[in-house]
């Protein structure tokens, strides 16, 4: 099972699985438009004439990382559907577990971002999940926009994809550089995919107290301590 996906009960374990597993393709192709690009600056510099295609492939990628997005929000909304069905209440847990101890103890096992750990519990401490939710929703609506902005500035760059010249373009911070847009899209995934991982675990941390499953901040055996350690 993956590291980010959420176990709010077993009710609803299909469509938060199927919402880390969006999130995931989402990200993916988002790095494969990253490879793609630097691809094609490789094939600058080595004078190879099928740049033209390789800027194609970064544009499908970020349709690609775009729809992933979509259906992580899809999937938000099937779930929220379905948490109102079934009269969905936050568990127990969530008002006896000692979630500062928790978030500082799982930030220093290297498990997660206090940071992001703090967002996500101020959330649920006014909301619960569903205050989580609506968050992670707009965080992909933004995810969506930054998205289609760079998409459509690579698009518009064929000129200078003809003329081998996107290489200058960045290194340069010519007309059409799209390093900041590139950026800003990246650093929001960053922060999206930190909290995200905050509330899954938070969410299976939750679950685990309520059926006394123990923590999943339970340290490391001496054996995989030993193994972790690197060469001397």
């Amino acid at each position: 099972m993956g590291g980010i996906n959420h176990q709010p009960c077993r009710t609803y374990f299909d469509l938060s699985t199927k919402l880390s597993r969006a999130i995931s393709v989402g990200r993916m192709r988002l790095e494969e438009a990253n490879i793609c690009l630097e691809d094609l600056i490789l094939g600058e510099l080595r004078s190879d004439l099928r740049g033209h295609r390789r800027a194609q492939e970064i544009v499908v990628e970020l349709m690609g990382s775009e729809g992933g997005a979509r259906e992580a929000l899809n999937q938000i909304r099937e779930l929220k559907n379905r948490m109102r069905e079934r009269d969905y209440a936050d568990l127990p847990t969530l008002q006896t577990l000692n979630l500062i101890a928790t978030g500082a103890k799982f930030a220093r096992e290297g498990l997660v971002d206090s940071r992001a750990w703090q967002r996500i519990e101020r959330l649920m401490e006014k909301g619960g999940f569903d205050e989580a939710l609506d968050y992670f929703a707009g965080n992909l609506l933004s995810l969506m926009r930054y998205t289609q902005i760079l998409r459509n500035k690579v698009a518009r760059l064929k000129p200078q994809v003809q003329q081998q010249e996107v290489s200058a373009v960045l290194e340069e911070n010519l007309a059409g550089n799209f390093r900041a847009d590139f950026a800003r899209l990246y650093h929001a995934w960053n922060r999206f995919q930190e909290d995200f991982l905050a509330s899954a675990l938070m969410s299976t941390e939750l679950w685990y107290a309520l059926n006394k499953s123990g923590s999943l901040a339970g340290g490391e055996t001496e054996e995989e301590e030993e193994e972790a350690r690197p060469e001397a």
